[in-house]
């Protein structure tokens, strides 16, 4: 973790310094490594302010607080940004969480045990595709097939959380698969 603290309009620090280095040494437990963290200390008035830009692997955060007391900002700083990196966690956990839901359902569609043919009628599956059934309402989805020229949109119901499949009739109408 690499950690750049400045001081502009206010003088430095060492007791400030430590302060601000080992309430950052806390992210190491919530990001990837690297991490690289800019942090500006600064004084207007009788206001001071800290900013801070960090860089982990795939997130990058900001956040700015102001108070009375530069440990007091430092404080809220790092609480802003542990909360937003609890957010783009519970957003990530959200996203691979429906994309793992598809593959299940891919899965069962097509044979767990890996055969590629029907014993009964000899077909033979020769093209697999993996979709990402995202989360998105009807009519949503409607929409994205008015925009799209494909024949089927594959996609989970954000009421129900189910999978479903909105398709395209002869005549221009809409069908829907849905499972309950």
């Amino acid at each position: 973790m690499q950690i750049a603290v400045t001081f502009r309009r206010l003088e430095s620090s060492d007791a400030v310094r430590a302060y601000a280095e080992n309430r950052l040494q806390k992210l190491k437990r919530c990001l990837d490594e690297p991490i690289e963290v800019s942090l500006v200390l600064s004084a207007e008035k009788f206001r001071q302010r800290a900013e801070a830009v960090i860089a982990a692997q795939g997130v990058k955060i900001k956040a700015v607080e102001e108070k009375d007391d530069m440990y007091a900002a430092i404080d809220l700083l790092l609480d802003n940004v542990q909360e937003q990196i609890r957010r783009q966690q519970e957003r990530r956990k959200k996203k691979n969480g429906a994309a793992v839901r598809a593959q299940k359902v891919l899965m069962e569609v097509f044979s767990a045990d890996g055969a590629d043919e029907t014993p009964e009628s000899g077909l033979r599956i020769v093209k697999t595709e993996l979709l990402l059934a995202k989360p998105m309402d009807l009519e949503e989805a409607v929409a994205q097939m008015r925009i799209s020229a494909d024949e089927f949109l594959v996609f989970t119901s954000a009421e129900t959380g189910t999978v479903s499949v909105l398709y395209r009739l002869k005549g221009g109408n809409l069908g829907l698969l849905a499972t309950e």
